[in-house]
């Protein structure tokens, strides 16, 4: 969504209850590097225990991880 709130786009099919923004550092290649939003999101109705990792710079998922319990948090330390 804009920042103006003028229209809001739908990235992904599922439902979520769990949402993290976060700025995150990535390779692109050997030698550069990007900053890049990630957007960390669960799917709340189909599996539960998955948290995937989205990176809004190139609309791409990049990384999934899956844990033994539901997701009802996501926090980094």
């Amino acid at each position: 969504m804009p920042q103006d709130a003028s229209y809001a786009t739908q990235i992904f099919n599922i439902e979520s209850d769990v949402l993290l923004l976060r700025n995150e550092w990535y390779a692109i290649n050997d030698s550069t590097d990007a900053l890049s939003d990630m957007l960390f999101i669960n799917d709340a109705v189909n599996n539960a225990g998955i948290i995937y990792k989205y990176n809004i710079v190139t609309s791409a998922f990049c990384d999934t991880i899956v844990v033994d319990v539901p997701v009802n948090a996501i926090s980094f330390y």
